[in-house]
Order: C-alpha cells, then sequence, then structure tokens
C-alpha cells in the first residue's frame, strides 16, 4: 500500500486558508438600540452598523469596497402591520410607483406581498418591486415586522451587481429578534 504524506508547510498552509475562510464568515449576536427598542441580529464580521444615517435609525452595510451603494435600513414603526395583504400591496403601490415615475424609472415586477415568519416571536410581510432606472436593474425589499407588540420596518436597496448579497441579507433579516 502507497501511502502518502503531507508535508508539514502544506498542512499548515491549508490550515491558515480554512482559519482565514472561516473568519471571514464569522457571525456575531449584536444587539441595537433602535428608537428606544433593543433588537438584535446576527451581524456578519464584515459588515457594519451606523446610527441616524440617512433617515434610519439603525443601518448595515457591508464593509468591503465592491459595493457603497448595499444598505439595511432597519427602523421601528408606530403602525402594526395588518394581515390584509391586499391592501398593503395597493397602498405599496401607489407609495412606489409616482416614485418611479418621478425618476424616469422602468417598473420590472411588483413582487406579490407574502407572510414572513423568521423564527419564534417575530412575523410579518415581505414586498419587493424591481424597476430599471437609466438601464440599471435595481431589486428593493420591504420587510414589516411584529415583534413583542413592536412593529419594525426593515428595508433594502439592492443593484443587480450586487445580487451576491441577498443570502448575506435574508439571513440577517432572518435573525431579527426583539429583547
Amino acid at each position: 500500500m502507497n501511502v502518502r504524506l503531507i508535508s508539514l508547510p502544506s498542512l499548515l498552509f491549508f490550515l491558515s486558508l480554512f482559519i482565514i475562510l472561516l473568519a471571514r464568515t464569522v457571525v456575531a449576536q449584536t444587539t441595537f438600540e433602535v428608537n428606544g427598542l433593543t433588537v438584535s441580529l446576527k451581524l456578519p464580521q464584515n459588515w457594519k452598523a451606523q446610527s441616524n444615517i440617512m433617515g434610519y435609525p439603525l443601518l448595515l452595510s457591508p464593509t468591503d469596497q465592491s459595493t457603497d451603494s448595499l444598505m439595511l435600513g432597519i427602523t421601528s414603526l408606530n403602525a402594526t402591520p395588518e394581515a390584509d395583504l391586499d391592501s398593503m400591496l395597493i397602498d405599496y403601490k401607489l407609495e412606489r410607483l409616482p416614485w418611479l415615475a418621478d425618476a424616469k424609472g422602468k417598473l420590472i415586477k411588483f413582487e406579490k406581498p407574502a407572510i414572513f415568519e423568521p423564527g419564534p416571536g417575530v412575523s410579518g410581510t415581505v414586498f419587493g418591486i424591481s424597476y430599471k432606472i437609466s438601464g440599471q436593474l435595481f431589486s428593493e425589499k420591504s420587510y414589516y415586522l411584529r415583534c413583542k407588540e413592536h412593529s419594525f420596518s426593515l428595508k433594502y436597496l439592492i443593484s443587480s451587481e450586487e445580487e451576491k448579497y441577498i443570502p448575506t441579507i435574508e439571513k440577517i433579516i432572518g435573525s431579527f429578534t426583539c429583547l
């Protein structure tokens, strides 16, 4: 039987590579204040949180230099997200269509509202819209969540070049809890 042993330098190289790759995906459960309410999210190591930016009490974004526009905005709401999905979709369309016309954009599609239940004690609705502005394709999603008698809005806008971030964003949103 012919057995090949790996050299110590090769073993150390592969072990170092494994540790580096593992470190890039480390996720930390982090707590934040959003309008006086404490929420918790699993934030990847290569993402940052900022307070009171662009009208959002909490804004999350990747720290790498490949994107400067991708953001996940989180705010608390005074209203409770209702289960009447049809009227929510009508209101959403009435809000987004004039904005899109002003931006000289072209509607690609509205995603029908769907019930979203990421975990115990958190539930709500998610809406989406896709559109083009100046030849650039964008997708926007809005999550309206209820958690411990409080309501929150989580929104992101993403270009077609940033679609690789969607699984990470969905994991962050799926980890949302209230404390």
